[in-house]
């Protein structure tokens, strides 16, 4: 369960850090690019007001599915007796 509080909070702060951390560095990757790509996509291409007035809205939004995929990915790397695949 600690392993998967961490990469949440890992997570959260810079996506892909939490996956990383779980030993999925391509996963991390990819979720640190979808993130910026997104942003980058909603500030380029959305008027100004609307980026401008709606960006804390993607970062909750960032921020809450980064959180839950690194708890999901957390929970399926340990097997049901709570030991973690790696560890073997």
């Amino acid at each position: 369960m600690r392993r998967s509080i961490v990469a949440v909070v890992l997570n959260c702060v810079i996506p892909g850090a939490g996956l990383w951390y779980l030993g999925k560095p391509a996963w991390g990757l990819v979720n640190l690019l979808v993130v910026v790509l997104l942003a980058l996509g909603g500030v380029l291409l959305l008027p100004q007001e609307i980026s401008h007035n709606s960006i804390h809205y993607f970062v909750l939004g960032s921020v809450a599915a980064c959180g839950g995929l690194a708890h999901h990915v957390a929970l399926r790397t340990l097997r049901p007796d709570g030991v973690s695949e790696q560890s073997r």
